[in-house]
């Protein structure tokens, strides 16, 4: 394979990385809106907040690969 074409093979798998991401980031803004309702039981708010702690962190990883990404991207 030329580099010409490996070039833009990475290409393509960058652009359809940063699109998963994206999605990813989409649903994960949608489910912190789903989970800001309040629970009255304390036990639901436990695992409301925990749910919500992991939905941040999925995002922040997704937005941190998604800049990593855009820059290799940048780069080709």
């Amino acid at each position: 394979m030329s580099s010409g074409k490996k070039a833009e093979h990475f290409k393509q798998l960058l652009e359809t990385r940063i699109s998963e991401l994206n999605r990813v980031l989409a649903t994960a803004e949608q489910e912190t809106r789903a989970s800001a309702a309040r629970h009255a039981d304390p036990a639901d708010q436990a695992a409301a907040e925990y749910e919500r702690q992991s939905i941040v962190h999925k995002s922040n990883t997704a937005r941190q690969m998604l800049r990593t990404l855009t820059q290799a991207l940048a780069g080709c």
